[in-house]
């Protein structure tokens, strides 16, 4: 699991202010600096790395990673969740690169 925040940013929210930008977790072979690479190359903006791309190379923001790495796939997920309902309940809306994910 790993988060995406921007760096000495904070932006508005419907509620208050936060600095994070995305939350996902890895599944796939190669884990998690596999998926956080993805993240860096240029796709549509209709996916989490596309809009990624966006923050950092069009829009100029610097973002950081940090990540929590656990064998349990199932424990992953829920932590992920958790994560997302303590955003959703702070700033009433998800991160803005979550918001459109399922």
């Amino acid at each position: 699991m790993y988060v995406f925040r921007g760096v000495a940013q904070l932006f508005a929210r419907v509620q208050a202010e936060s600095d994070i930008v995305y939350v996902g977790r890895a599944t796939r072979v190669g884990g998690i600096q596999a998926r956080v690479a993805e993240h860096f190359v240029p796709g549509t903006t209709g996916s989490p790395s596309g809009r990624l791309f966006q923050f950092a190379q069009e829009w100029g923001y610097a973002l950081e990673v940090g990540w929590l790495t656990r064998d349990d796939l199932e424990q992953v997920i829920a932590i992920e969740r958790k994560i997302l309902e303590h955003f959703e309940k702070d700033h009433h809306e998800l991160p803005p690169v979550n918001r459109s994910m399922p």
